[in-house]
């Protein structure tokens, strides 16, 4: 080949590797960019790392109770399981503590109640009520055993709904498309029947809250039609209260506690023993009393009331007055505990 054929066909040939790496680094270039670009519109979507939710290494418990001398309530001492649920309360009195109540739960709920009391002929008498939920989760019956000696607190009987011991009286709730307890009524005899007896309505000032802020009490005629009996109107404050959900179902211990023949008891809500069979039904409510008005055409006191509530320095005692009038003092003894 001639010597001028051979350079020309040499410097195509350099010409087209110097065109092949051009493209082959362009290429490079590109890819990388495009690796750069993804690496940081990651880096930029990826959201902030959240801390991991820790629960506080310790909570308050509530210990004891002791009434006001002039209160609607009684005194009270609590005692608790390792997961930190009550399950022994009783009131301090001579004629009292040596009654208790004690609370089972079952599925991370209250299942049953048993009332101890000691009768002086019979030894100790157990009897019990036992709660019913619905598919809200929410408590819908609520059926007693009657009292028996004999029996401990494990007894098949006092869990039972199917024995056909049950007692024939009973309670029954209803609720709102959105889940507010709206009205309780009492079964009992009526003749040769089971009818309702009295009927509690709850109301709220929307559809939406989960506090009420008045309470009815109707009792039954002849014709079982309802007749307004007895009124209660609160306010509440930011204060939780100090026994909610705990004792939640309280109002029903009191009829437990009359069935098993220890008598009428109840927590102190209100300071000052108002004319009223409501205040047994504060027990619902998940906030602590403000002010409260007594309305019916029976009652002796009927007044408005408002009611003071202070921790002390140490938040070990919740106290609730009167006005800090001194025999209408609650208070209310907590312990701080570790999880």
């Amino acid at each position: 080949m001639h010597y001028l054929a051979r350079r020309h066909l040499y410097q195509n040939l350099i010409t087209k590797k110097s065109t092949l790496m051009k493209i082959f680094i362009a290429t490079l270039f590109i890819s990388l960019s495009i690796i750069s670009c993804q690496k940081a519109s990651n880096d930029t979507l990826d959201p902030t790392p959240v801390p991991p939710v820790t629960k506080p290494d310790s909570l308050w418990i509530l210990d004891h109770v002791t009434a006001a001398s002039n209160g609607d309530g009684d005194s009270f001492f609590f005692e608790y399981d390792s997961t930190h649920q009550i399950t022994k309360f009783y009131m301090p009195y001579a004629w009292a503590k040596n009654s208790p109540c004690f609370i089972f739960y079952k599925n991370n709920r209250v299942s049953h109640i048993v009332s101890d009391f000691k009768d002086p002929n019979y030894g100790v008498l157990k009897a019990s009520l036992i709660l019913t939920y619905g598919t809200n989760n929410k408590v819908t019956r609520v059926n007693y055993k009657s009292p028996l000696s004999g029996l401990t607190n494990t007894s098949p009987y006092l869990s039972d709904l199917l024995d056909g011991k049950v007692y024939y009286e009973y309670d029954s709730l209803t609720y709102s498309a959105s889940n507010q307890l709206q009205q309780l009524y009492h079964f009992g005899p009526v003749g040769l029947e089971i009818k309702p007896v009295s009927l509690v309505k709850f109301y709220y000032p929307a559809t939406t809250d989960s506090v009420f802020n008045k309470l009815e009490y109707y009792n039954f005629d002849v014709n079982s039609n309802p007749v307004l009996y007895d009124q209660l109107a609160i306010t509440t404050n930011s204060y939780d209260n100090i026994f909610y959900p705990n004792l939640k179902y309280y109002c029903f211990v009191r009829n437990l506690t009359i069935l098993s023949g220890l008598g009428t008891t109840n927590l102190p809500y209100l300071f000052d023993q108002p004319s009223t069979v409501l205040n047994k039904y504060l027990s619902f409510s998940p906030k602590t009393i403000a002010t409260y008005k007594v309305t019916n055409n029976w009652g002796s006191y009927n007044n408005s009331t408002t009611l003071d509530y202070s921790y002390n320095a140490d938040s070990t005692i919740f106290t609730g007055s009167k006005q800090s009038i001194a025999t209408t003092v609650t208070n209310y003894y907590r312990i701080k505990i570790k999880r």
